[in-house]
């Protein structure tokens, strides 16, 4: 989270402020699974997110590459395009928009 400076990488949310802070999950970036022990622990294999972004890289919609851009998962841009909502909900994450 201090990594993160405490907001959603996403979009920027900051609840500190408002005493929100169960509204960031912290996440690895690679898998806890997939990762080995050093990796685990490894400060820069972990980002803040609010709870839609979270979902939304879980599941795979957004990605981040090796140099830590976010870009929407290839598979899913057709979707996008067929989908005005989630469109609409992207847009609103303009480093995003660029993979579109």
């Amino acid at each position: 989270m201090t990594n993160c400076g405490g907001r959603c990488v996403f979009c920027g949310l900051n609840p500190g402020p408002f005493g929100g802070k169960r509204m960031l999950v912290a996440r690895h970036i690679k898998p806890w699974k997939d990762s080995t022990s050093t990796e685990r622990l490894d400060l820069r294999n972990g980002l803040a997110a609010c709870p839609s972004h979270d979902v939304a890289f879980d599941t795979g919609l957004i990605t981040v590459d090796a140099s830590l851009q976010v870009h929407v998962s290839r598979p899913q841009v057709p979707r996008l395009a067929q989908d005005q909502h989630l469109r609409r909900l992207i847009q609103r994450w303009p480093r995003i928009m660029s993979d579109l």
